[in-house]
């Protein structure tokens, strides 16, 4: 279960608390309010990059920052016309969507609902990279740098914009220092578990591990995340 206060920023809280903040919540949203608690707008992570790239000062207060028409649904209507709102959460791309009740914040619409949250996600990171090398001599393919970032900080941004929390990662060649990537960054503030192969077990060996490690009654995912693409495809293993 979410907690409200968590997705709430006074508007005159600084940029440089909003950024904090969004790092600690998932999906990047916060929706600013006043002191009577009344919606006021909306932040994104997108939106502090815009904010920035004007050359503001990150001590201006949140509000200067923020989307000042954010979408919303009364609370009179969240019954008849959510399916509605996650579908156009979905179409426009939007995070999330603040439920209303006299101009205060009740609730929240979610881009996707709690049980897919909790869907664990893949990520097979034992590899040599040997087709990379002489790049991956030294460190791993998941660290290569494109353009100044991991390749696995990548999927790592996308499995959070798709509202994803619980991954976990197969690591056996250089795999200490992805663990020590993650450590560095804090997991990136969602559950990162680690399976250690004691040899290289190949494209899917590490399944069988996965199995072993996750207890949860849950079904269990592939994720295959492009970049450059809005589509993420999901493959349900056999078992």
């Amino acid at each position: 279960m979410f907690k409200l206060d968590k997705y709430l920023i006074y508007s005159d809280d600084s940029v440089e608390k909003s950024i904090k903040r969004l790092n600690e919540v998932n999906p990047n949203i916060l929706f600013i309010i006043n002191k009577s608690k009344k919606l006021l707008g909306s932040i994104t992570d997108g939106d502090v990059r815009r904010f920035i790239l004007k050359r503001k000062s990150l001590k201006n207060p949140s509000i200067n920052a923020a989307n000042l028409n954010p979408l919303f649904c009364k609370k009179l209507d969240v019954l008849d016309k959510k399916e509605y709102f996650q579908n156009i959460i979905i179409k426009k791309n939007k995070k999330a969507i603040p439920v209303l009740h006299k101009g205060k914040i009740v609730d929240i619409i979610f881009s996707r609902q709690n049980n897919l949250q909790s869907t664990p996600i893949l990520i097979m990171a034992g590899g040599k990279g040997t087709r990379l090398m002489p790049f991956t001599a030294d460190v791993p393919k998941p660290l290569v740098n494109i353009n100044k970032k991991p390749i696995i900080e990548y999927l790592i941004e996308k499995i959070k914009n798709e509202n994803f929390e619980n991954v976990f990662i197969s690591v056996n060649h250089l795999g200490s220092k992805i663990k020590n990537f993650f450590k560095n960054k804090k997991n990136f503030n969602i559950n990162v578990n680690f399976i250690e192969e004691k040899k290289p077990l190949g494209t899917a060996g590490c399944l069988y591990l996965l199995k072993k490690k996750n207890k949860k009654k849950l079904n269990n995912y592939q994720c295959r995340c492009n970049n450059r693409s809005k589509d993420t495809k999901y493959v349900k293993l056999p078992y």
